[in-house]
Order: structure tokens, then sequence, then C-alpha cells
């Protein structure tokens, strides 16, 4: 098993959301980043695709998030790009041997219990992390 984390959030919207929604994480796993709702899950309109997505449970507005991004700098744009591409490759990897490895990203480790370890896919770019032990286990 290969454990992983995705929290990166787009830097226009780092004011008002402290991570990534459940799901967020699939546009860039199939590198559609940037691209409309709309187009991403087949809708005949943005109007359909907000009231689905508003639909869902926990949903926030989509706002710009509906756009597919269009509305970030090239800086964010950049910074999308690249954890979609290292998404891509570390699945890509792992579809042709079994195990995330890419020479050119950081070492993913499968998961061991003991290590309490997952990879992290988030604003500051593809990371390990440790997850801290809950209280009272």
């Amino acid at each position: 098993v290969y454990l992983f984390q995705f929290s990166f959030v787009p830097p226009a919207e780092r004011a008002t959301t402290a991570t990534a929604a459940h799901g967020e994480g699939v546009a860039y796993s199939f590198g559609t980043y940037g691209i409309p709702l709309r187009s991403q899950f087949g809708f005949r309109d943005d109007g359909v695709a907000e009231r689905a997505t508003r639909g869902r449970p926990g949903a926030r507005p989509m706002g710009k998030a509906a756009e597919g991004g269009k509305g970030d700098t090239a800086a964010a744009a950049e910074e999308g790009r690249k954890s979609s591409e290292a998404m891509m490759a570390y699945w890509v990897s792992f579809m042709q041997t079994g195990r995330p490895q890419v020479k050119s990203l950081q070492h993913w480790t499968a998961y061991d219990p003991a290590a309490q370890e997952a990879m992290e896919f988030g604003n500051m770019g593809v990371a390990r992390i440790k997850f801290r032990k809950a209280e009272g286990r």
C-alpha cells in the first residue's frame, strides 16, 4: 500500500481555504488541472456543474474553482502543473511496475505502520510526511 495525502490549494484560494476538499486531487491525477468542471465531468454547462458540485456533502461554493483555475496567475498555474505532473508520473510508474518510483522525484516508500509516513502533494510541493500519533493511542 502506498499512502498519500492531497492538500494542494491554488494560491488564489489559500486566503479562504485551508486544504483541498475530498476529490479535488482527481483533476491533478489525470492532468486536467485548469480545465473547467463542465469539461472534466461532461456537464452541459457551467450552471449544471455548479449545482452538481454544490450538492455534494461538505461542498463549498465553487466560484473560481468552477473555472478550473483560469483566474490563477502564471506562477499559480505553474505550481498546479508541477503537482499534476508529479502525481501522473507516480501513477504511471505504479501502473507499470507496481511501485510509484520516479528517478527525478522523491522516493515513495510503501506504507509501514511503524513509520507512519505518507507522500503529500501540497502547497510546498511533493514530500514525505510523518503522521503524529493521536492522543490516547
